[in-house]
């Protein structure tokens, strides 16, 4: 899957550190506008579980690469690619 767009928000990589799948995917949401994480109607598992989201990635991740997420009108994406990483793209 190609994940270059110039419309989407700046990558959000782990890097080195131990970051899990809903870490990085708070990370890439906490950057974008449209979200507000500190809001009481903003609750990221009524929109994902968080455990299964992690398990994706942590059991198969030479069978997982990527996951679209529709989140409040934005989409999350979260691939593998020797490491994870984590975009919004704001939908129109």
């Amino acid at each position: 899957m190609e994940h270059s767009n110039p419309d989407a928000m700046p990558e959000t990589p782990t890097g080195g550190t131990p970051t899990n799948a809903s870490e990085i995917a708070l990370e890439a949401l906490a950057d974008c506008d449209s979200i507000d994480l500190d809001s009481p109607r903003f609750r990221f598992y009524d929109y994902v579980d968080p455990d299964a989201l992690n398990d994706l990635f942590a059991h198969r991740p030479d069978t997982i690469n990527s996951v679209e997420l529709e989140i409040k009108g934005v989409t999350l994406e979260i691939w593998e690619d020797e490491g994870l990483y984590a975009r919004v793209r704001e939908d129109e």
